[in-house]
């Protein structure tokens, strides 16, 4: 899914839109053009939900105008996470 990923925010640059990706930890270099906050490890999601609303509110900070998530496996800690962005993203969700 990270290659997707990938390609839907390369579009997104062609498009001309300033484009944001929240990451896990170690991906930032994955997606260049974008600013990119990572919030934690995909292996650990209880870091996922320390950091995830302290990473939320950085992008409120910077002139994204689309937010690209990483999510994590929605179960145990995962899946609360998993609700939040749901959540966040206003129920818009675009699989890639």
């Amino acid at each position: 899914m990270l290659f997707r990923s990938r390609l839907k925010v390369s579009n997104a640059i062609k498009d001309g839109i300033n484009p944001g990706v929240l990451c896990f930890d170690g991906e930032e270099g994955y997606f260049s053009g974008a600013i990119t906050i990572s919030y934690g490890r995909p292996d650990m999601p209880e870091t996922l939900a320390h950091s995830l609303f302290m990473a939320l509110r950085a992008f409120d900070e910077t002139d994204v105008e689309v937010i690209y998530a990483r999510s994590p496996e929605p179960s145990g800690i995962g899946l609360a996470v998993y609700n939040r962005l749901i959540k966040a993203a206003g129920f818009n969700i675009i699989d890639v």
